[in-house]
């Protein structure tokens, strides 16, 4: 029977890190579909930037299931609630032999790939802002424009006494 229980415990062993490497991918995947996103934010490609937010989000539900099946995978080899949130490097020594270097590498990959999946992340948000800021200072312009535009005259000689942003869009600069 112990030798049964060995086995098994072999199994999820493996089973566990084919499911870190599996995370370490996804996490590759999603720096990629990042640095698509980031392309789009800088050609002002809105159809491409919206595919890439629907691809993101699906990889992060993906990567979060992984997550939700390293726990459980965790769970029963370390035994009880709080074995869940056990280190790598604790795992790896508790199963012994090979899988301490194997399950190094892993972490390391996955720890690699979550640094540059962060810092992809907080450029594409700096483009977002500064697009942002873009769009709505040429918004108060025309705004400001129009404004301007009140006290215009129309061929009669009248004043015309609104603003019109047509107007404003159709002059030459």
């Amino acid at each position: 029977m112990a030798e049964n229980k060995t086995d098994t415990s072999a199994v999820q062993t493996k089973k566990l890190h084919n499911l870190l490497g599996d995370m370490a991918e996804g996490m590759d995947k999603l720096y990629a579909c990042l640095r698509d996103q980031q392309k789009a934010l800088m050609g002002w490609k809105l159809a491409d930037f919206v595919e890439t937010v629907k691809r993101q989000r699906r990889l992060a539900r993906e990567n979060l299931g992984r997550e939700d099946e390293r726990r459980a995978l965790v769970r029963k080899l370390a035994g009880g609630q709080n074995a869940a949130n056990r280190s790598l490097r604790d795992l790896a020594e508790m199963f012994g032999g090979r899988w301490p270097k194997k399950f190094q590498a892993v972490a390391d990959k996955i720890k690699s790939s979550s640094a540059r999946v962060a810092e992809m992340k907080k450029q594409n948000e700096a483009l977002i802002t500064r697009s942002r800021d873009l769009v709505d200072g040429q918004l108060r312009l025309m705004i400001n424009l129009a404004s301007l535009n009140r006290n215009t005259y129309e061929q009669s000689g009248r004043k015309t006494g609104r603003g019109s942003t047509h107007k404003v869009l159709d002059q030459k600069a």
